[in-house]
């Protein structure tokens, strides 16, 4: 915000400060907009994003990773790595969330880079 005050161009200041320049504008315009009375951090901040609410906490997600980390026999599961089937199964057998499906843990895991062969240390 203090760049744009020096009158520079949304081409310009996008490349001084490294964003994208069609996200200039919405951010100037709640600068302008927000109460000068408050604080610097909390006009600056996003607001709040519509959509479903996450169902799946960063712990439960933590848990899953932690989990798929381990060898399955460690769990009474007779294989070397996991499947996402195989793990989807033990997340909800062991209650780290009610219902999940196979899609989303393998999804999660990709996005993770998680390649069994590398992490397994149980």
């Amino acid at each position: 915000m203090l760049v744009a005050e020096d009158k520079l161009n949304h081409r310009e200041i996008s490349a001084k400060v490294g964003i994208v320049q069609s996200q200039l504008p919405q951010w100037i315009k709640r600068w302008q907009e927000a109460n000068k009375e408050t604080a610097v951090e909390e006009r600056l901040k996003d607001k709040a994003r519509s959509g479903r609410k996450p169902t799946i906490t960063a712990e439960q997600w933590c848990k899953i990773m932690a989990l798929a980390c381990e060898k399955p026999e460690n769990y009474g599961v007779p294989i070397t790595h996991w499947s996402h089937s195989t793990l989807t199964a033990e997340i909800i057998k062991q209650g780290i969330v009610e219902t999940i499906s196979i899609a989303h843990v393998g999804n999660f895991l990709k996005k993770q880079n998680y390649n069994p062969i590398e992490v397994s240390i149980g």
